[in-house]
């Protein structure tokens, strides 16, 4: 009997295993493939795109660390963007050395922000310039404290970029919104 449940237990843990294995590999796969990037809702109905969604699963994985790693190697350029998000708040010194190294290099990328999709330098999103622009000093910082401390009034108006930390945090207050019942 007792051997019984133990390997019961091992069957049904290694079925969870492989489903949540697909699941990943799901929302790895449309990261890698990414054909745009957002840091919000898009579309006239302010629909949540399904790359936010994959990125806050991923998030969660015990090997999300591996993955984003991985996905700065193998993804599109947008794909590339959403795992710098990713890895600023699970491998904060990888992140800035990535940030750093994109930010020389002279590609395009196609963005997705409300209803309006366009082409921009990925430069020009991984750094802006401007005394309105965030400048976290680390990955637990908030907006809000930033804005305390450099004495803006976030009422009119800042910028984020992913030098300064913004876009992280940005995506992130966004993805807490998502309930994790409807991933």
């Amino acid at each position: 009997m007792k051997k019984a449940i133990s390997l019961s237990f091992i069957l049904v843990f290694i079925l969870f295993s492989i489903g949540n294995a697909d699941h990943i590999e799901k929302e790895y796969s449309l990261l890698k493939n990414a054909e745009y990037f957002t840091k919000g809702p898009i579309g006239v109905a302010g629909k949540t795109p399904e790359t936010l969604i994959a990125l806050k699963i991923l998030l969660k994985h015990t090997n999300s660390k591996s993955l984003l790693h991985d996905l700065i190697e193998e993804a599109s350029h947008e794909g590339k963007l959403y795992a710098l998000i990713g890895l600023y708040f699970v491998d904060y010194e990888y992140y800035m050395k990535q940030v750093q190294h994109f930010n020389q290099v002279q590609i395009n990328v196609r963005t997705y922000e409300g209803c309006i999709i366009s082409v921009e330098k990925m430069s020009d999103i991984l750094r802006k310039e401007g005394d309105r622009v965030v400048r976290l000093g680390n990955n637990t910082q908030t907006i809000a404290e930033w804005a305390e401390n450099s004495k803006i009034n976030l009422k009119n108006g800042y910028l984020v970029d992913f030098v300064g930390g913004g876009i992280p945090m940005v995506v992130k207050r966004y993805l807490e919104r998502i309930p994790d019942d409807s991933l």
